[in-house]
């Protein structure tokens, strides 16, 4: 064995002393202060789900399933222990100054989901498309109509056809994908 390797298994081992990792499973998670309960040769409380905490409340968490697996570390001497590792993953948190998502099995939700679901663009424009048609086809029969009036005769009896009237306006352009979509948000 070379001088290096020794060399490095020492500085291993002297790091690793007081280190401790081992498996649980998950018996319980607070996904308001981001930590859990495990059963792993007895229960603990509030192990972390994360080992660093920021001050501003920026993170990346992964809340496991109540009663799957993970693998669990100890910070130092401490009785500090967080997660390392998720078996199951129930939902992800990611936060990052004021955006704030959320990530589970049935959605994903942009800061509280305080403006409803997404739009399905292809869906938006076929509506709008069809509203845009309406009015269109609406504004050339305006546009066209005519009115039977009198011109022969005296003030109380004509015949005859008057003019159209002016322009209604124009037509409204259809509503192309480009016009809506946002390309830095797909689903």
């Amino acid at each position: 064995m070379s001088k290096d390797i020794e060399e490095l298994r020492k500085l291993l081992k002297k790091f690793g002393e007081n280190e401790i990792i081992f498996p649980a499973t998950i018996i319980a998670v607070n996904d308001t202060e981001d930590i859990c309960d495990i059963s792993a040769e007895g229960e603990f409380t509030d192990v972390k789900l994360r080992s660093i905490i920021d001050a501003n409340g920026n993170r990346i968490v992964v809340y496991p399933k109540i009663g799957s697996k993970v693998t669990c570390g100890r910070i130092s001497a401490s009785n500090n222990i967080y997660i390392l590792k998720v078996g199951e993953i129930d939902k992800i948190r990611i936060k990052i100054d004021n955006i704030d998502i959320v990530v589970n099995s049935n959605e994903i939700i942009f800061n509280k989901g305080n403006n409803k679901g997404l739009v399905i663009a292809p869906s938006l424009v076929k509506r709008l498309n069809n509203i845009e048609k309406a009015f269109n086809n609406y504004l050339k029969k305006y546009n066209t109509h005519t009115h039977q009036v009198s011109t022969t005769g005296n003030q109380n009896a004509q015949t005859g056809t008057a003019a159209a009237p002016s322009s209604g306006g124009d037509a409204i352009e259809e509503t192309k994908l480009s016009d809506i979509e946002n390309t830095k948000i797909k689903h």
